[in-house]
C-alpha cells in the first residue's frame, strides 16, 4: 500500500505543493469539498467532490460530480493572514520530503483526503496548495497536513483555511462520509 511507503510518497509529491478546483455549481447544497489525493498514471493528482454526492446514494453517477486536478508547482486575506498562508504552504515545500515519511509510518499514515468547507471557496477557480500546519502536540516534527485555498480576484488575493485531513476520522468528518476510500 502506497499510503504507508514514505519514499515512495516523496516521489510523488516532489510533482507539485497544489492544484487547481473549478467551483461547480452544483457545490450548492454541499456543506463540504472532499479531497483525495491519488496516483494516475505515475502522477499525483486530486480528485474533489463536494461531500453532498460523495456516498453510496450517487454511487452509480458519482464520476459526474469527480473533479479530477493534477499536481502542480506554485508559491503565492480572508480568515488566514497571507503571512500564516505563506509559512505553511512554505513549511510544506521546506519538509514534506522529512514529514511524508515520518507521517507514512505512524499509526494513521499519510492523508487519505481532506474535508474542507464550501464556504471556503469564494471564486469560480481556487488555487489549493499541501501545507504543514504548526501542531506543537505532534511528536513528529510539530506539523499537520493542511490545504490552503487561494482565492484570487481582479484586485486581491485571500487565503481560506478550514481543512481537516483524514485519517484520523471524526463525528464531523466519520470514514462513511468518504465513500470514495470504499471505491479504491
Amino acid at each position: 500500500m502506497i499510503s504507508r511507503n514514505g519514499d515512495e510518497l516523496v516521489k510523488f509529491f516532489e510533482q507539485g505543493n497544489s492544484f487547481f478546483y473549478e467551483v461547480p455549481d452544483y457545490l450548492a447544497g454541499s456543506e463540504d469539498v472532499h479531497i483525495y489525493p491519488a496516483i494516475y498514471k505515475d502522477r499525483l493528482v486530486f480528485l474533489l467532490i463536494p461531500s453532498k454526492f460523495d456516498s453510496l446514494e450517487y454511487s452509480a453517477t458519482i464520476s459526474n460530480y469527480v473533479r479530477f486536478s493534477p499536481a502542480v508547482w506554485w508559491h503565492s486575506n480572508g480568515t488566514l493572514s497571507d503571512k500564516e498562508a505563506i509559512k505553511r504552504m512554505e513549511r510544506w515545500n521546506s519538509h514534506y520530503e522529512t514529514w511524508v515519511p515520518k507521517q507514512a509510518g505512524t499509526e494513521h499514515g499519510i492523508f487519505l483526503a481532506f474535508s474542507i468547507g464550501s464556504e471556503d471557496f469564494k471564486v469560480p477557480e481556487c488555487k489549493i496548495n499541501l501545507a504543514l500546519k504548526e501542531n506543537l502536540e505532534d511528536p513528529l516534527g510539530h506539523a499537520t497536513a493542511d490545504l490552503v485555498v487561494t482565492n484570487k480576484t481582479e484586485t486581491r488575493v485571500f487565503f481560506e483555511d478550514q481543512a481537516v485531513p483524514v485519517p484520523p476520522f471524526s463525528a464531523s468528518a466519520s470514514a462513511d462520509s468518504f465513500y470514495l476510500l470504499n471505491m479504491a
